[in-house]
């Protein structure tokens, strides 16, 4: 979750490469903006929000323990985070490269 904050998760651009324009025009497609506010997610990020406390935008919002079994269903549910290729998106298959970590247990 730290690197979806910090965009360098495998959803991002490599360093020293622009990341690309989100195609809702909103700003850059980094994971940091899909997480907080990508119209892109608005339906998982809703779901994510009704099971969690805090403002998505600060950090202690991650570090809050009681959300991070939600924010796991979240980052499984998208692929973000896990993969360059978001999971609803219809042109890739689901997510791969998930753990172990991903379960719902702390």
């Amino acid at each position: 979750m730290w690197r979806l904050f910090c965009n360098r998760s495998p959803s991002d651009s490599p360093p020293n490469i622009p990341a690309d324009p989100c195609p809702y025009g909103l700003d850059l497609a980094t994971s940091h903006h899909l997480l907080c506010d990508c119209p892109l997610l608005v339906a998982e990020r809703t779901k994510l929000l009704q099971s969690t406390t805090s403002n998505i935008h600060i950090l202690s919002y991650i570090t809050a323990p009681q959300n991070a079994p939600a924010i796991r269903r979240f980052l499984r549910a998208t692929g973000l985070g896990h993969t360059p290729h978001l999971c609803i998106n219809k042109h890739h298959g689901p997510a791969t490269g998930l753990d172990d970590s991903d379960s719902d247990s702390p």
